[in-house]
């Protein structure tokens, strides 16, 4: 007895561009109509900044028409992340823990500056750790 199933469709998306939404939505137009009614499942491959950057709500919007929308899988294509940090702390300032922190975090360079002029600042005013006023 024929049965009839819902199309199960597998989407590998590689945002690698300074615009990685755009990437990814191209990537599902070319389907056209293909995603209706679909079980999708959408598999994000690059580099960890492209990769997060991409906008879940307007790619969430462009599959609106499909049946179910699977969870986001990701895969990086960089350099995987150091689980231990230690190494890589010793000697350091704490300043350049922060700007390492903030590195990693993928934050633009911009307002990495904003930030660490901040923390700069914040660490003036405070005495150091131990002295007593």
């Amino acid at each position: 007895m024929p049965v009839k199933a819902r199309p199960f469709l597998t989407i590998r998306a590689e945002p690698i561009s300074e615009d990685p939404t755009g990437d990814v939505q191209k990537t599902i137009f070319k389907l056209g109509s293909g995603v209706r009614d679909a079980v999708v499942r959408l598999q994000l491959v690059g580099p960890r900044a492209k990769v997060e950057a991409v906008n879940e709500k307007e790619v969430r919007a462009q599959l609106r028409e499909a049946y179910y929308l699977l969870p986001f899988q990701r895969e990086y294509t960089d350099k995987q992340r150091p689980v231990s940090l230690g190494e890589d702390l010793q000697g350091r300032t704490p300043l350049d823990i922060l700007d390492l922190y903030f590195e990693r975090r993928s934050v633009k360079p911009e307002r990495r500056q904003q930030l660490l002029a901040c923390a700069r600042e914040l660490m003036a005013d405070e005495p150091a750790v131990g002295s007593r006023q």
